[in-house]
């Protein structure tokens, strides 16, 4: 028997561990007229209940925080804080527009997302943003997903792998 059930979901519906194993959250997908509603919802092994992150039928992507404290998602075409820690005012919306599939942790409270407009750096918590610094010949022009590992940030393309040393560096190495 199951300890917590997600409903409605399809067969193919995503799910994200925290890093600690303490949450997983479930994308929940709808269909209703031909369109996909989609909402995020968490089971806590902690406290032992559901927990419905969102309702807006508009959410997708996804990241928890390296400590698995915050979550970051899609909302429409905004990003969104979700702090698992908190009892109240648990969500926030971040002033970033972006999608949140493109999300690599840099520390416990700040991630680097990936936009048409560039890399960009983000605190969880305040949502202030900042444009991480590189030489824009260096990026690739369709960046499919990032990974930021051991003070190195990871750009994956379509024609490679980018590497930086950090964000201020730009030298890089291609894989393919």
């Amino acid at each position: 028997e199951p300890i917590a059930t997600f409903k409605p979901t399809t067969p193919d519906s995503a799910t994200l561990w925290s890093p600690e194993g303490s949450i997983i959250a479930v994308f929940a997908d709808k269909t209703v007229a031909k369109d996909t509603e989609r909402n995020i919802k968490m089971y806590s092994f902690a406290r032992k209940d559901v927990i419905d992150v969102t309702t807006d039928n508009q959410s997708s992507g996804g990241s928890f925080s390296p400590d698995g404290r915050y979550f970051v998602y899609n909302s429409g075409d905004r990003l969104v804080s979700y702090d698992t820690k908190a009892n109240v005012e648990a969500t926030r919306e971040l002033n970033v527009a972006s999608d949140a599939s493109q999300i690599a942790w840099n520390s416990a409270d700040s991630f680097i997302f990936y936009n048409q407009d560039g890399l960009w750096e983000v605190n969880a918590t305040s949502g202030e943003k900042a444009p991480l610094k590189y030489k824009s010949r260096t990026l690739p022009t369709v960046i499919k997903n990032l990974l930021f590992v051991k003070e190195k940030l990871y750009l994956f393309a379509d024609n490679g792998v980018y590497e930086f040393s950090s964000p201020a560096n730009t030298s890089e190495t291609e894989k393919k």
